[in-house]
């Protein structure tokens, strides 16, 4: 799921695939299932979505993505306020493209190939 969220004056295109938790996985050394599942502290819930923003962020702008590091993601949350992804409604927006509830921008494209049914 592709979408593009506003972090204070910054527009950040995120993309979240069937890699993402594995990705997240590689970079932070745990799963997001607790999250999900309702099992981690509040504390790290608000980590947890700037992670998983870092990671969707960065396959948004076609990274190598075998090149993700922590000390990569701290350099880029220095581009964000201390507080960019702790507000419910960016942790709510980060959330919803990584489930697949937002709208993608791209345009579904016919193969003009295959018959129509009709």
């Amino acid at each position: 799921m592709y979408g593009v969220i506003k972090v204070g004056e910054r527009d950040l295109p995120l993309l979240a695939n069937a890699a993402t938790p594995i990705r997240y996985k590689q970079v932070f050394h745990r799963s997001l299932m607790p999250f999900f599942l309702g099992q981690e502290s509040d504390g790290d819930s608000a980590e947890m979505v700037g992670e998983l923003a870092y990671v969707m962020a960065r396959a948004a702008e076609g990274a190598d993505m075998n090149k993700l590091s922590f000390d990569d993601y701290v350099n880029w949350l220095e581009g964000f306020d201390a507080l960019a992804f702790s507000t419910p409604d960016t942790a709510g927006k980060v959330m919803d493209i990584y489930a697949g509830n937002q709208a993608t921008d791209a345009e579904v494209k016919k193969n003009h190939d295959q018959p129509t049914a009709g």
